[in-house]
Parts: C-alpha cells; sequence; structure tokens
C-alpha cells in the first residue's frame, strides 16, 4: 500500500513537491481532489509509469521552464521504495483513466482491432493466463523434442534414405542381399533398354538411304572440268592453289569484253571461257558437294564401331544378319562411291546394285530387333523408377537392422513416445482453456451488463465471444454487440470491408451510445476486471474520474459500485485512490466512505507549482456559505469579535432560509429580486415572523449608516441573538 508521495520535481505542474508532513500520507481509502490544470492527470501519469515501468510517462511531463532533474519517490507502508530511474516499477497497481480506455476499450468513436484484442486479455484472467503459460511452456519442449526428432532423421537421410517412415516400419527380411544383386540386375538390364533406345534414335544403320540412292542417280558433264585442269596444270606454277583465282576473274569479266587483267581481247579462248562458266556455275558446284557429302557420310559408316555400341548394352546385332555378307557388300559400295565421286558423269543406280541390294536387306533383318526395343521402352522408365524404389528399400531395410539402424529406431521409438504424450497434454491443456475461455466469456457477459444496468445504462451487451483468427496481428480478440432498451440489436460496426467508411444511414457503437454511454461501459469493463482479479487483495486501484460525464443518478450508482468494490472471491482492494474534480462527486463519496478514509486536495500557485495538502471536506466543500455565515454570527456573538461584520452577513442567511422554507410560494419573478422584503410580501401572513424581521429592520442592508450599525456593541449582539432566534423559528 502507498504510504506516501515523498517527492515530485519537474514532473507536470509539480515542480518541487517535497512531503515532510505526516498528515498528507495515504490510507486504504484515499480521495484526491485537484481542478483542472492543477496536476490531477500528472500523478495518474506517474503511477501509470510505475505501474508499466515505463518512464516515458514522465520524460514527456518535464515542467516547462524546470532545469532540474525529474525526480519521483514514492513510500510504501512496509517502509520500501520507489525510485524514478532506479527501482521503477509496480505491477499491482491497476488503474481506470483515459489511457486504460483508448487502450482496451474504445479509441474515438470506434472499437477496433487493438481494443477487442485488449478486452479479450482483460476478460481471460489470470487463471487462464497460468494455463496459457503452461502451454506456452508444453509447446517449447514440444518444439525441442520435434527438433530432436529432425536430428534423429538426418541420420538416416544423411545416408541417402530419404524414406524415413519406410525405415521405421520396414520388416526383416532374409536374404536382403541376394535381393539387392538381383534388383541392381534388371535395373542395368532396364537402363540398356534406354540407352539402346539412344543408340537406335541416332545410328544410320536404320536408314533406308533413300535420299543418297536419289543423289547418286545424278550426273553431269565432266569434260569441261577436264579442260579446266588441264589448263592448269599446263600454266600454274602450284596446280594446288585456289580456283579462287578463275572464279573472281569470272565474275568481274564484262560480257564479250576484254581480260580483265592485261586489257587484251578474249576471242580466241572463248570455248575455254565457257568451260569455266560450266564448272563455276551453282548447279554444277552444288552438285559435286552434295555428291561428295553423301558419299562421305556413307564411307564413314564404320559398322564394327557401330555394333560394338550395341554390344556394350547387351545387344549383339551380328546374331541377327550375316555379318560378313553385309561387311563385303559394303566394301564394295564404297568403292563404288568413291568412283563417282571421282567422275560426276558416271550412272550409279543402286536400286540395280546386288551388293546395295544385299547390304539394304542384311540391315533390314534388324528393323525387327530395334521395333522390340522401341515397343518395350514405352514401360522402361516407369519399371526403371519402381525398380529403383524398390533397390532404396532393399537398401533401407538391409540398414535398419543393423547395429546402427537398430540403434536410430529406439532412439526414435522413445522420442516418439515422449512426443505423444507432449500432444496429449498440450490438446488437454487447450480443451480446458477453450472450456474455461467459454464460461469466462459468458460469466463476464452477465457481470458486465449486471454493472451496466446498475450505473443506469439502457443497453447491454450481447454475444460476447472468445475469437481468432491467425492471419491477423492480433490472433486473440473478441467481439459483441449491444442490445438497447431490451429489443434493437446494435453492432460495433456496419463496414463491410476494414477500410470502407463506416455507413452512417445504419445504427453502431458511434452514432448510438453517447459519450456517457461509452465512458460507462468502459468503466463497466473495468469492474469486470477487477472482479476477476484474484490476486485484488495485493492491488493498488486507482480511479482517475471515472465518472466523468456521467449524470447524478450514475455518480450516486458509481459511488455504491465503488464503496462495495470486490473480486469474485469477496476479496477488497489493498487500496483504492481516487482523484476527481468535481467537488460534488467528492462530498458525496466522501459522506459514503469509511471514517480513516484520507482526502487530500492538490494546490497551486504560479511561484511553487503544485502541491498535495490535507483536504478539510467538510469546511471546504460540504458546507455552504449559509451555515458558514450562521457559525461566523455565532462565533461572533460568543467572543464579541468582529459584530460589524456579523451584522452584515444577516440579511444573506434571512433571505437563503426564507428562499429555502417557502420556495414554492415564490414565484420566478420574486425570486429573481433576491430581496427579502419582496420574499416577505410574497409570503405574507404566512411567515409567523414576518413582523419581528420587519421591527428589527433585517429585510435592510446594513451599511455602515444603518440606524443597527450605529448601535453600541451590547445592543448589536442582542439583536443578532434575536436574529438567531427568528431562524431557527423559520
Amino acid at each position: 500500500m502507498i504510504k506516501k508521495i515523498l517527492k515530485i520535481q519537474s514532473v507536470g505542474r509539480f515542480s518541487s513537491f517535497a512531503s515532510r508532513n505526516d498528515d498528507l500520507s495515504f490510507k486504504q481509502t484515499t480521495l484526491i481532489f485537484g481542478y483542472n490544470t492543477y496536476g490531477k492527470s500528472t500523478l495518474t501519469a506517474i503511477l501509470r509509469s510505475l505501474k508499466e515501468g515505463n518512464s516515458s510517462y514522465i520524460n514527456g511531463r518535464k515542467s516547462f521552464g524546470k532545469t532540474n532533474p525529474q525526480e519521483v519517490e514514492i513510500l510504501y507502508d512496509d517502509s520500501s521504495k520507489n525510485i524514478f530511474d532506479s527501482s521503477w516499477e509496480n505491477k499491482d497497481i491497476e488503474i481506470f483513466d483515459n489511457d486504460f480506455i483508448l487502450k482496451n476499450v474504445f479509441y474515438g468513436d470506434s472499437i477496433n482491432e487493438e481494443q477487442k484484442s485488449s478486452l479479450y486479455g482483460i476478460l481471460i484472467g489470470d487463471e487462464v493466463r497460468k494455463l496459457k503459460k503452461n502451454i506456452d511452456k508444453a509447446k517449447l519442449e514440444q518444439t525441442g523434442l520435434d527438433k530432436e526428432k529432425k536430428i534423429i532423421k538426418s541420420k538416416v537421410i544423411g545416408k541417402g534414405f530419404t524414406d524415413f517412415d519406410f525405415f521405421i516400419s520396414t520388416k526383416k527380411e532374409d536374404g536382403i542381399d541376394n535381393q539387392i544383386k538381383n534388383t541392381k540386375n534388371e535395373i542395368k538390364q532396364q537402363e540398356n533398354l534406354s540407352n539402346l533406345k539412344e543408340l537406335i534414335s541416332k545410328t544410320p544403320i536404320k536408314s533406308n538411304f533413300y535420299n543418297f540412292k536419289e543423289e547418286f542417280l545424278k550426273t553431269l558433264d565432266v569434260e569441261v572440268e577436264k579442260t579446266v585442269d588441264r589448263h592448269i596444270k599446263e600454266n600454274w606454277k602450284d596446280i594446288t592453289s585456289s580456283r579462287d583465282f578463275l572464279s573472281d576473274g569470272l565474275e568481274r569479266l564484262k560480257k564479250d569484253g576484254n581480260c580483265v587483267f592485261c586489257g587484251q581481247g578474249l576471242s580466241e579462248v572463248k570455248d575455254f571461257i565457257n568451260d569455266l562458266q560450266s564448272v563455276f556455275n551453282e548447279e554444277y558446284k552444288k552438285l559435286k558437294e552434295s555428291i561428295k557429302n553423301f558419299g562421305d557420310g556413307f564411307i564413314n559408316i564404320d559398322l564394327e564401331k557401330i555394333f560394338l555400341q550395341f554390344e556394350k548394352y547387351g545387344l549383339d546385332l551380328k546374331d541377327g544378319l550375316d555379318y560378313k555378307k553385309l561387311e563385303d557388300a559394303k566394301e564394295k559400295i564404297d568403292q563404288i562411291v568413291k568412283d563417282k565421286q571421282s567422275d560426276l558423269s558416271k550412272l550409279i543406280d543402286f536400286n540395280e546394285n546386288p551388293d546395295f541390294i544385299i547390304f539394304l536387306e542384311e540391315l533390314g533383318k534388324l528393323s525387327k530387333i530395334f521395333n522390340n526395343i522401341n515397343s518395350q521402352l514405352v514401360e522402361t522408365a516407369l519399371k526403371t523408377n519402381l525398380l529403383k524404389d524398390q533397390l532404396k528399400k532393399q537398401e533401407i531395410t538391409k540398414y535398419r537392422f543393423l547395429e546402427e539402424g537398430v540403434k536410430i529406431y529406439n532412439e526414435y521409438l522413445k522420442n516418439e513416445g515422449f512426443l505423444k504424450k507432449k500432444k496429449e497434454e498440450i490438446l488437454k491443456l487447450n480443451e480446458e482453456i477453450t472450456e474455461k475461455v467459454n464460461k469466462i466469456f459468458k460469466d463476464n457477459e452477465e457481470k458486465i451488463n449486471f454493472f451496466l444496468t446498475e450505473l443506469g445504462a439502457n443497453f447491454k451487451l450481447k454475444n460476447l465471444s472468445p475469437k481468432s483468427h491467425m492471419g491477423l496481428a492480433n490472433t486473440h480478440f473478441c467481439d459483441f454487440c449491444f442490445v438497447v432498451d431490451n429489443t434493437h440489436e446494435v453492432k460495433i460496426s456496419n463496414k463491410k470491408r476494414k477500410g470502407d467508411p463506416e455507413p452512417e444511414n445504419e445504427a453502431h457503437f458511434k452514432n448510438t451510445l453517447s459519450d456517457s454511454d461509452k465512458r460507462l461501459l468502459a468503466f463497466a469493463f473495468y469492474l469486470a476486471k477487477l472482479s476477476n482479479d484474484t490476486e485484488l487483495s495485493n492491488k493498488i486501484i486507482v480511479l482517475d474520474d471515472p465518472f466523468s460525464s456521467f449524470d447524478e443518478n450514475r455518480k450516486e450508482e458509481t459511488i455504491k459500485l465503488l464503496k462495495e468494490l470486490k473480486n469474485d472471491s469477496g476479496d477488497e482492494p489493498k487500496q483504492k485512490i481516487i482523484l476527481t474534480h468535481d467537488k460534488g462527486f467528492l462530498c458525496r463519496l466522501f459522506t459514503k466512505l469509511p471514517k480513516d478514509s484520507k482526502v487530500l486536495k492538490i494546490h497551486f500557485s504560479q511561484t511553487d507549482g503544485s502541491s498535495l495538502e490535507l483536504c478539510d471536506v467538510e469546511n471546504d466543500f460540504i458546507k455552504g456559505d449559509y451555515f458558514k455565515d450562521i457559525e461566523y454570527i455565532k462565533n461572533s456573538i460568543e467572543n464579541s469579535t468582529d459584530i460589524n461584520e456579523a451584522l452584515k452577513k444577516a440579511r444573506p442567511c434571512l433571505e437563503h432560509i426564507l428562499k429555502r422554507k417557502y420556495y414554492f410560494l415564490l414565484d420566478s419573478e420574486t425570486l429573481k429580486k433576491k430581496s427579502v422584503g419582496s420574499y416577505l410580501d410574497k409570503i405574507d401572513e404566512v411567515c409567523p415572523v414576518k413582523d419581528e424581521i420587519l421591527n428589527d429592520n433585517w429585510h435592510e442592508d446594513m451599511h455602515d449608516s444603518h440606524p443597527i450599525m450605529i448601535l453600541n456593541e451590547p445592543a448589536k449582539i442582542k439583536k443578532l441573538e434575536r436574529l438567531l432566534k427568528l431562524l431557527e423559528e423559520i
């Protein structure tokens, strides 16, 4: 319990407050009165800073124009202290103020996701929080077991065995080594088929050589080329030089022109020029090149090499044909090709050539073999993959029952057992939390509605329920709506999407609840929070103007609830600190609180700033001017002091009591005059002491020259004594 605020320096209005007066010590219930701007909110901010251990609430309220460091020192009833920026934290403080409202209930005119999430936290209570801590602990332990499980799995996966589930489920098999050997052989056979398919797709011996035969049917007159060859042999120094020289000359030669080199006429060598043009024309060059390419391609077919490539993958093509016959035919055809390449004028018809016919017949015997292999390849890829999967499982089975595999298996079973128990524990805790949370929200709806009813609200909560959304920043939150006058259901918001404007043509939180209703709702949530608090007996409750904007009836009910403040177990808070700027509320609350309650007030001066002082509620606020004046007159009579001043207070006292005694007999015009004489005229004979009042001239102002004022003092005292008797008779 806070015993005293020892010091506040350079914080808001409290520029240099230090308390050495024991009269300023706090009690179990402490009221603090302060006019607006005097520093009431500063005191609340200091206590919130203390609750949250957050210095920014104080740092942001540095007193203007003050250079002294900020200091706050709070003393407790056990002699311990909280000193700002040193030992500055006390979580056993619960505060109701604007900050509580903004963070937990509504912001401006809306209740958003942050407030809904905070309300969820307020309502679930300490018991659920403890269960959640147990879940968090269990989940942390589960995470550790999951990591351990991954490490165990990695020992198997690191061996290249990715199917860990099969490693766990496989059974021991006899002859596993032979099974592995046989599967590997099958895979090799299947892979050979794939390789054979690749060879077949590329090998030249599966061709029918149609284009080859067609090209070799073509012929050219080669005599012109012989003429050019003779010319080169007879006239060129280097007969191996490129013939491009002759080709370039022909391209530069004008039609019927002279030699491009010497300028002489060419009529005598016209036939030679024509031969050159024949040799170097495009058709001649293309055919010659084609015969060379087709011929070289055929000659380069190396039957022995090709057959060895197939044999490498288990296919001996020689078994399907007469290889010697094929080889002899190929050799003879090669010679024919070479002859054709040397003499393009030769006519070669391979369709009639017996050696070529033999060559094609022998190769044709391979077609059936090739087609058979290609047909098998439709299933080869699938079968190969299945065999590889089978081999991997066989290898896993072998490893599983080796010493190392048995050890890993046992580690896994042990880990799996712990994980199962941990998951069951978490599931049970979650079920327990779900059950408790649902009950808590149901109970809190009843509780909040009770407080709303007690505070005179015309609305209640409906469907107060817990919600969860993993996609939101605030995963857990609560939702509810309002029922106004027990008939009309009103939503918090009618927005379709988060960024949409609020439709003002429909009822919702903003346009249905008044400012007083909204603050009352926040206060009801706060009271529900306190009633849920199992540690309330250890808590300091701070309320900063809890009734702000409340009407008189709501203020009266607030006083009642504050007086009876308890949790569900019937425990009262360790201490209640209530700050207010409302004198009427302070007076009503003071009269209903225990006698040992303490009331302080904030005093402010321009020179010294704000400070706490003892507040005499009875004299400072409860007693009106009338009672003070009566006491002043009585004291003057008894002590024979300040008689003239007492006489001046006589008429206002008489006016006050007449007005209250005969209020319903006085019309508004008479009341406006505020005159004893006019009151007596209206009251007339109803007042039994009317004549005495008039005879003693009490209806007149007691100015310095008034007849009564010039009487001697004993006579004045007698006059005042008669006045008190008149007041008593009225």
